[in-house]
This record gives structure tokens, C-alpha cells and sequence, in this order.
């Protein structure tokens, strides 16, 4: 099984910093605001592997899908007990969602081009069904639309 599905474990370290920076009795904000701001950059570091992985392909939708929910939700318990603060809320919120609108965006192209080259080949089947039907010869039909005489035998078993 790969390790990636670990990544999200990287946030666990922050609770027990948390835990010791409360337990002082007068907490620094600027430790306060360091940990958060190592937080926000470990977020960052997730989001920017998995968009490597997601580019050379080693790593399927579902994995990522896991790891961002994981990654999300290991946030959400540490906001909610400590961070408390909106503005950090929503730059993960924006980082994270920035990721999926990547994604879907990358699905949708995908999708446009998988359907174009689907309405190409219907449309090239289809010269070739006129052509055939118009007594064109089957030499000048592959010339024209690239078809091999297997692809043209198959062409002329649906008429």
C-alpha cells in the first residue's frame, strides 16, 4: 500500500505543540501565530505533492480524494480546539479548494477531448458510409479518411 495516505499525519505533531504553548501560563501569540503559520505551510506542502503525483500520474483520484478529506479534517480538529481564527479557516479552506477546481478543471479538459476525438471518428465512419454508399472505391475511402481496410471492413458490415 503507498505511504501517501500518511501525509495528513504530518499535522498531529501540531496538537501537542499546542497542547505545551497552553499549558505555559502566559502564552506567546507569536509562538501562537509561528505554529499556525508551519501549519499553513504543511497544508501548502500536502497540497503541492499532491498535485505532483497528480501530474506524473502515480497516484489515482480516490488516493488523492482520501488524502485531501484526511488532510481537511486532521485541520479542522486543530482549528477547532485551538486556532479558533477565520482568516486562517479560510485560507485553508481556499487552498484546499483550489486543488479540487484544478482537478475538476483537468477532468473537464479531458473530458472535452476524449469527446472530440469520439465526434472525429463518428465522423470519419460517416464520410466513409457515404462514400461507400455513393460506389466510391475502397482504395480512395482509405486515402481520404485514413481508415484501414479492417476498420473499412467493419464500416461496410454495419451497412
Amino acid at each position: 500500500m503507498n505511504l501517501y495516505l500518511l501525509l495528513p499525519l504530518i499535522l498531529v505533531k501540531y496538537r501537542k505543540m499546542f497542547e505545551m504553548l497552553c499549558k505555559r501560563k502566559q502564552e506567546s501569540k507569536e509562538e501562537f501565530d509561528k505554529i499556525v503559520q508551519e501549519i499553513l505551510g504543511e497544508i501548502k506542502n500536502i497540497l503541492l505533492m499532491l498535485e505532483k503525483y497528480e501530474e506524473t500520474k502515480t497516484m489515482d483520484e480516490r488516493t488523492k480524494d482520501i488524502i485531501l478529506s484526511a488532510t481537511m479534517e486532521m485541520y479542522k480538529h486543530l482549528h477547532k480546539k485551538y486556532i479558533r481564527d477565520k482568516s486562517v479557516r479560510g485560507k485553508v479552506d481556499n487552498m484546499i479548494e483550489s486543488v479540487l477546481q484544478k482537478a475538476r478543471k483537468n477532468g473537464v479538459a479531458e473530458g472535452i477531448e476524449l469527446g472530440m476525438e469520439k465526434g472525429m471518428e463518428k465522423g470519419v465512419k460517416t464520410v466513409a458510409k457515404n462514400l461507400l454508399g455513393n460506389g466510391t472505391d475502397e482504395a480512395t475511402i482509405m486515402k481520404v479518411t485514413g481508415l484501414s481496410k479492417k476498420e473499412l471492413d467493419a464500416i461496410k458490415k454495419d451497412l
